[in-house]
This record gives C-alpha cells, structure tokens and sequence, in this order.
C-alpha cells in the first residue's frame, strides 16, 4: 500500500510538474491582462479603464515621483467600469495593511454608466463573468486557474506566444504597449472607425449610473486607507471629446464635488488633448504616454508640495 501511495505521488509530480513549468511561459505577449494577475499585492496603484492602462507607464511616474511602487491594475472600458467586481478585485490586489501609497483613478463617464435601459442593476452590469470577475487570485505566478479559464488558445501555442513580439505587449508593471502604424493615414482611419463606433452605437445607449457613481465613492474610500488620492481626467480626442460632454454633461461638476469633499484633487487634461499623439482619438500612443505620465507626476507633486505649506 505504501508502494502505491509512493507511486502514486511520483507519477501525478511527473504529470504536473512539467506543466506547471510550462505555463510559467506564460508572460507579457500572452494576452493583455495575465500580468497583473500574476504580480504580487501592490500599494500604490493606477485604477482605471483602456486608457490609463495603455496612457500611463509606473516606470515614468515611479521615476519622477520617486516611488518605486506604483503599478498600473487599469484593464478596460467592459472589464473595469466602476462596481463591485472592480472594487473587489482592487481590495485584494491591495497589500492589506498598506500606508503612504499614491493611488491614481483615471475618470471618464463611459466608466460611470452602462448601456443598457436599467443602469442601476448591477446583475446587468457588462462586467458580469468577465476576465475580472472569474479571476479569484490575482497575485499568483504561475496563475494556472486564470489560464485554465481566459487562454482561448490550445496550450501548444503557449511557447510560441511567449516568445512572439506582437504590436502589444503588457510590462510587469502593469502598463500596456500598443505599437502601431502612427502614419497620419493609419491615425484617421482608426479614428474614424472609433468615433463612429462611439457615436452610432455606444452613446445613444448609454446611461449615467448612480451605483456606479457609488462605486467610485467607496473604491476612492478604499484607497484613502491606504494612502492620497488622485483623480485624472486623461486627454482624449476632440471628437470623442464632444460625444462624452453630451452624453454626461454633469461630470466634472460631479468629480469637481468629489475632490472637494474627499480631498483628492482632480487633475483634467481634456483642455490640453490637442498636445497628445493619440492611437484611435481615444488611447493615447507610445509616442505620448512619457509626456502625458511625466505632466500627471508634476501635478501630483505640486499637489503635494501646496499640501506641505498650508
């Protein structure tokens, strides 16, 4: 019987062991978010959608404000709105007992509402099953159960896709790098495909959200814990610059209240968006996320030092 228990235990070591070293291929080039997942609880962080995890790099903000800790757990517009499953996946990211961290949440109003007829349901929430809410462990390298459930490839291309350079890859640190043609052609083409999507489609069904505006108000609880607060309005296009004023003409007002009652200043870059390469009008490139991570660390620090002096 202990023969059998012996071989047992050998032969399921054998089976898995050399899975487990093969899912540690597993890295950047894999998709867009298995990193974050994979990095170890954080405490300071970037918080927000597409655009802040494509927009701001923690090595610039890091360097400038020097930190050594700030990562960007930014995801995407249909993954990480404001809500309970974002909020969730925040607190456990989060190092629990975590003091003096700096923690930037990017605002947009696609990120407060839904777009749907009922936007107070949170059943109905586009986030439900996603990457973020099947995702339990979110620091843990190999992250196996993740991969079991997001990798929508057969394992086989598991090494091929961690060696294959791609227009996109997601840094440790949590930033994601979008190379593209950033000829002016290949700019308005995207931008036009973009903006017409925004405009046919997402504004005319969206709805402003009281729970999600809940939501930001006690992510922005959460992390005052733990540290100071800042809100970032990052620059964006003028065309989708417009539709957003239409469709939430009240959200500065709104997020002007909020740093004022929570004292988190809130630092808004739309006035200045025609000083930024953008990818689509929506994301900002390659060629200004170093502008755009070094202005946020300015404002920051000036922050800081206005607060040392009063």
């Amino acid at each position: 019987m202990k023969r059998f228990i012996i071989i047992s235990i050998l032969s399921v070591v054998a089976i898995f062991l050399p899975l487990y070293f093969y899912l540690s291929l597993a890295n950047g080039n894999t998709d867009a978010y298995y990193l974050r997942f994979t990095t170890p609880s954080q405490t300071s962080m970037v918080i927000g959608t597409s655009r802040s995890a494509q927009g701001l790099n923690p090595d610039i903000l890091n360097k400038k404000l020097h930190r050594t800790d700030i990562f960007n757990y930014s995801f995407t517009q249909t993954h990480s709105p404001f809500g309970p499953i974002y909020l969730n996946s925040i607190r456990k990211k989060l190092v629990e007992h975590a003091k003096n961290g700096n923690f930037i949440i990017s605002v947009e109003p696609w990120a407060l509402g839904e777009f749907n007829a009922s936007p107070e349901d949170s059943t109905l929430f586009r986030e439900n099953n996603s990457i973020l809410d099947k995702t339990y462990w979110v620091s843990l390298h190999p992250n196996i159960p993740y991969l079991l459930k997001n990798y929508n490839k057969h394992f086989a291309n598991l090494y091929a896709d961690s060696r294959h350079t791609s227009d996109m890859k997601l840094h440790l640190n949590g930033w994601l790098e979008i190379k593209v043609n950033l000829s002016e052609d290949s700019i308005s083409a995207r931008t036009l495909r973009k903006v017409r999507d925004y405009a046919e489609f997402k504004a005319p069904n969206f709805r402003a959200s009281n729970l999600r505006f809940q939501y930001l108000i006690k992510t922005i609880e959460l992390l005052q814990k733990h540290g100071q607060v800042y809100l970032v309005r990052l620059p964006v296009g003028n065309e989708i610059l417009t539709i957003e004023n239409k469709i939430y003409p009240s959200f500065n007002e709104k997020i002007k209240k909020l740093s004022t009652q929570f004292h988190a200043p809130y630092i808004d870059f739309t006035s200045l968006n025609t000083h930024y390469v953008y990818v689509d009008g929506n994301h900002i490139s390659t060629k200004s996320v170093t502008t755009i991570s070094e202005q946020v660390s300015d404002s920051i620090m000036k922050y800081d030092e206005l607060n040392k002096q009063q």
